[in-house]
């Protein structure tokens, strides 16, 4: 196990490298010029100024040195300067990153509360009206978007109901229930999609371990029903959906672009879309190399919760 441990992590290293050089390689096909924006020249500036600029910003030096500073850079966790604001990347997303976290944390306990109790359900309920009910509802969840979800609950909650307000951002510590009543309506938006997704592979998941032989035995034993469908139905089930949540929690930064535009929460993600429209392409790479480096420790850290939840798998 322990060697199985020290791979993953030297592999994530790698793969987090290896992505670091990508978006530098990626950001350097971008048109736009980042000394203009530093400038904020509407017209063509002066050329020495621009040269002298284009100079500064280490943009007139071989591209493999300036991808080589920008994956060193990395493990001191320097990303460089913002072009927008001049200030330091890592400040910026060390500002930004929790408040996008907050979103994507609380959504994914939303989306397995939700999934896994109505997959449960309409499981042990299958070919009943509540199997179909969660099936609907589970197809709905995953067919809309989010940013269609978003707005038809601040319609109904924000507009016709006024029980929350429809936007913004409060600190938690600054007004812990404001923050909650900030907080419902995204983690809403961007869970009803993700525990649509976890309800129909629990549903699917939970079928077939209900034939499966050890179940009639526990049964045949004289074990409590509900003892039977949780201990040995639904922790058998899990393996495969704590797979799915592990690529879900990673995938979700992506999600809540949309969602933190819609309800203009100010996360990492709004701080992306923000920069790549300025061209502040720092910023842009920095981002991009702490999101996948959260995809791939997910996925790491997925892999070690198998072991946890069936000891019957081990690691060579």
């Amino acid at each position: 196990m322990f060697a199985y441990i020290i791979r993953r992590m030297a592999t994530a290293v790698i793969m987090i490298v290896i992505v670091a050089i990508v978006a530098q390689l990626a950001i350097h096909l971008l048109p736009g010029n980042p000394a203009y924006l530093i400038l904020g020249a509407e017209m063509a500036p002066d050329p020495e100024m621009l040269a002298s600029v284009t100079h500064e910003l280490g943009l007139d030096r071989p591209l493999y040195q300036q991808v080589a500073d920008g994956v060193f850079g990395l493990f001191r966790l320097d990303f460089g300067t913002s072009l927008k604001d001049q200030r330091p990347i890592s400040k910026l997303i060390a500002s930004t990153f929790p408040v996008s976290l907050t979103l994507v944390v609380s959504a994914t306990v939303f989306a397995i509360v939700f999934g896994l109790i109505l997959g449960f359900i309409a499981a042990i309920r299958h070919n009943s009206v509540v199997d179909w009910l969660a099936t609907v509802t589970a197809t709905l969840g995953i067919s809309t978007p989010v940013f269609i979800t978003g707005i038809f609950l601040i319609y109904i909650f924000c507009i016709h109901w006024k029980l929350v307000p429809a936007s913004g951002y409060t600190p938690l510590f600054e007004n812990p229930r404001a923050f909650l009543l900030r907080l419902l309506l995204p983690t809403i938006t961007v869970g009803v999609a993700n525990g649509a997704e976890i309800m129909r592979m629990t549903r699917s998941c939970m079928l077939e371990t209900l034939r499966a032989d050890y179940m009639t035995t526990a049964r045949a034993k004289g074990v409590k029903e509900i003892v039977v469908l949780i201990k040995h139905g639904l922790r058998n089930a899990l393996i495969p959906v704590v797979a799915m949540i592990g690529v879900q929690f990673g995938s979700m930064f992506g999600r809540t672009v949309l969602v933190e535009a819609v309800f203009n929460w100010p996360g990492m993600m709004s701080t992306l879309v923000v920069a790549a429209r300025y061209h502040d392409f720092p910023v842009v790479r920095g981002i991009l190399v702490v999101t996948a480096a959260m995809f791939i420790l997910i996925n790491f850290a997925t892999d070690l919760a198998y072991a946890w939840i069936d000891p019957r798998i081990a690691y060579d």
